[in-house]
């Protein structure tokens, strides 16, 4: 694998970690700063999925890797 390729791959899980997290966690900063009222029974158990998704990403994109062989090279 390139520098550019794995650059790019690295970008990828970035912005897609972030942006899920964030529309994950979206309703509740909503509830808490805007006069929105959400129930904590749809708010809490979306913060709790936006924490993990960091780590459910992270498995992601090593399954991929490890597909193309990457983690025998290493």
């Amino acid at each position: 694998m390139n520098r550019v390729n794995a650059n790019c791959k690295i970008l990828i899980y970035f912005v897609a970690t972030f942006l899920i997290t964030w529309l994950l966690w979206l309703p509740g900063v909503l509830a808490s700063q805007v006069s929105i009222s959400l129930p904590e029974q749809i708010i809490f158990p979306l913060v709790i999925l936006g924490t993990f998704v960091p780590s459910v990403m992270g498995i992601i994109f090593v399954r991929q890797e490890k597909q193309s062989g990457i983690l025998r090279r290493w």
